[in-house]
């Protein structure tokens, strides 16, 4: 299980283009764009991106189904989840270095409190995938309610659960110099449920909002091989016959 946590929570616009196009020539992504269900349904939905709609009010778990034959199989659907976000907005428009991604970070679901917002993938076949989720609001953000609430993200998946793969984040606004976007490699095996728990901490100060603005998801490569069956045989055999008689070659038998 890889991610780019501790060393490198933040991505760079530059590092970040680069990282979208190689995701492209790597084969088809799963590129995600968060809004609010009564306020234009999808839009504004970032140019070749799909919509996922919530409510205004959050508290509830919002599911979405989306075909992509490179993730799920000929066929096959991915069912995206997220819960436990206090409401989802569309705020005004991401300016500067972050207007020709406005469409991606100027709505989505939000987290104004202490909590978990959980970001759940089912339906994905065996292998190893990258992420990346995008952490940045318009309104709300550290700029305006200083200092900032960090975040650290935890993930399961069918290598360990609650593992934590990013500690002291925080999300950026249209004030910042760089846009906080977090690479995670994750694995399935065997049909496993993959979850990303965003934790929202206590506030630093006045209430400044967590956001998970959208996100991309790609096949990077096979599943990691399990333990060897050959190796779990022989050590049951082993372990099962400590007490075993030696034969005429003085081995145990």
């Amino acid at each position: 299980m890889l991610s780019s946590p501790l060393n490198w929570p933040v991505l760079p616009l530059a590092v970040l283009a680069s990282l979208l196009a190689h995701q492209r020539l790597q084969g088809q992504a799963l590129m995600v764009d968060f809004s609010r269900t009564d306020q234009g349904g999808s839009d504004p939905l970032q140019a070749g991106w799909q919509g996922f709609v919530l409510p205004a009010t959050g508290g509830e778990e919002i599911s979405a189904d989306f075909r992509i034959d490179e993730l799920a199989g000929a066929g096959g659907m991915v069912r995206v989840t997220v819960a436990g976000n206090s409401h989802t907005r569309d705020y005004a428009a991401a300016t500067g270095v972050f207007a020709a991604r406005s469409d991606l970070l100027s709505d989505g679901p939000l987290l104004n409190r202490p909590g978990i917002m959980t970001l759940s993938l089912a339906g994905l076949k065996d292998g190893t995938y990258e992420l990346i989720s995008y952490h940045h609001t318009t309104q709300f953000g550290a700029s305006e309610r200083s200092p900032a609430t960090p975040f650290d993200i935890v993930l399961s998946d069918s290598t360990g659960d609650n593992v934590m793969v990013a500690q002291g984040l925080t999300v950026s606004d249209n004030s910042s110099s760089e846009l906080t976007a977090h690479l995670c490699e994750f694995s399935v095996l065997g049909d496993t449920d993959v979850h990303l728990d965003f934790i929202r901490g206590p506030d630093n100060g006045p209430a400044d909002h967590f956001a998970l603005a959208g996100f991309t998801l790609q096949a990077s490569g096979p599943p990691p091989s399990p333990r060897g069956l050959d190796d779990v045989l022989l050590t049951e055999f082993m372990d099962s016959n400590e007490d075993a008689l030696p034969d005429g070659a003085g081995t145990s038998s």
